[in-house]
């Protein structure tokens, strides 16, 4: 699995961040193993600050290694 895979759990799973992200279950798992593009990055953060977590590019970027 990919380090971004425990944000996506963090934010609130596959099926969140798909909703999220306008994409398929099937993307999000793609996503738990390849990462999170970066053209998602704002979207997943947005959505992070609205539940009270403390997300930045950061914290993506640095998992993207």
């Amino acid at each position: 699995m990919h380090k971004h895979s425990a944000i996506i759990d963090t934010v609130g799973g596959t099926g969140k961040v798909a909703a999220i992200c306008c994409v398929t279950s099937q993307a999000v798992s793609q996503m738990r193993r390849l990462g999170i593009p970066s053209k998602h990055f704002a979207k997943i953060i947005s959505a992070a600050a609205t539940q009270g977590i403390a997300l930045t590019y950061d914290d993506l970027f640095g998992a993207s290694q």
